[in-house]
């Protein structure tokens, strides 16, 4: 017998962001809200994660704009989005 486990979220459910560095591993949680707090260096280690004014940056400031327009516009629609996330486990365990 095969046992397939799947989990979504609802883009409702979504309030935050994470950045986890990776290279000491400290992790950085904003509000979804404060897409302009979007940090581009780790506030532990001070490693490089984004230039201040880069493409990358830009995107992923427009990305958490539109999670964050879509949300607020959600219950107006006929319809309920969901992302599929793969299963959770550890990255570092490898």
């Amino acid at each position: 017998m095969t046992v397939e486990t799947r989990s979504s979220i609802q883009l409702s459910d979504v309030v935050a962001f994470e950045m986890e560095c990776e290279k000491c591993h400290a992790r950085t949680i904003r509000q979804l809200d404060r897409i302009f707090e979007v940090p581009t260096r780790c506030g532990n280690c001070s490693a490089g994660w984004m230039m201040t004014g880069s493409a990358e940056l830009n995107m992923l400031r427009e990305f958490l704009e539109q999670l964050f327009q879509f949300r607020k516009g959600a219950s107006n629609q006929n319809f309920i989005l969901r992302l599929e996330v793969s299963g959770l486990k550890d990255e570092r365990a490898k």
